[in-house]
């Protein structure tokens, strides 16, 4: 890989979809913002742009539909959200979801869970995850 080599500072404009709804946390950023830690004084400045920071979750699938944009199927098995299919923040509904989607490994999860005494989640363990999606 060759470094990029200029000479004149470079501008770089990051974007992320992120958005205000997702989180408090995401609420406040700004949906333009200077990236101090990623800048340098003189040689690269770089901004982050939330191009979707203010939009609900329903103008975004409206949008993804309008132009055809290709989606995670996962979303179509009824994931809100996705991050690991077993992700210890996800909601109840979505951890269902996922077990129902990847039975083998919830019952992985199950097994480690057994196996070193601690549970998925402070508030839940994998193994009634398992029951409660039917499985």
């Amino acid at each position: 890989m060759h470094e990029l080599r200029l000479d004149r500072p470079a501008r770089v404009l990051q974007c992320f979809g992120f958005r205000a709804e997702e989180s408090p946390g995401r609420a406040g950023r700004a949906e333009l913002s200077y990236d101090q830690g990623a800048s340098t004084q003189t040689t690269r400045h770089v901004w982050t742009w939330l191009p979707i920071h203010s939009w609900t979750v329903d103008e975004v699938w409206a949008r993804i539909h309008a132009t055809g944009v290709p989606y995670h199927p996962a979303y179509d098995l009824g994931m809100s959200r996705l991050s690991c299919s077993f992700c210890v923040l996800a909601s109840k509904r979505d951890l269902l979801t996922a077990c129902r989607a990847r039975p083998a490994l919830a019952y992985e999860y199950a097994a480690v869970e057994a196996e070193i005494g601690h549970s998925f989640r402070k508030d839940l363990r994998m193994a009634q995850l398992i029951e409660e999606a039917g499985m």
